[in-house]
């Protein structure tokens, strides 16, 4: 349990992080957990999938 805490904590640290190369790191990362245990992903998704994308320094596009 303690292992998992730690890469969930990692996965937060690698989404939250600026630089787009980690984000991507770490959305590949939470995809691969998403696959086999989609009920533990979900609060990382919830949580850096609902951020507003400038925060993020992104273009705001719009969503059609």
């Amino acid at each position: 349990m303690e292992n998992l805490e730690r890469t969930l904590a990692r996965l937060d640290g690698l989404l939250s992080s600026r630089p787009d190369r980690t984000r991507w790191k770490g959305a590949i990362a939470l995809g691969e957990l998403a696959e086999t245990d989609p009920e533990l992903a979900w609060p990382l998704v919830v949580k850096h999938g609902s951020a507003d994308m400038q925060t993020h320094g992104w273009l705001s596009l719009p969503v059609f």
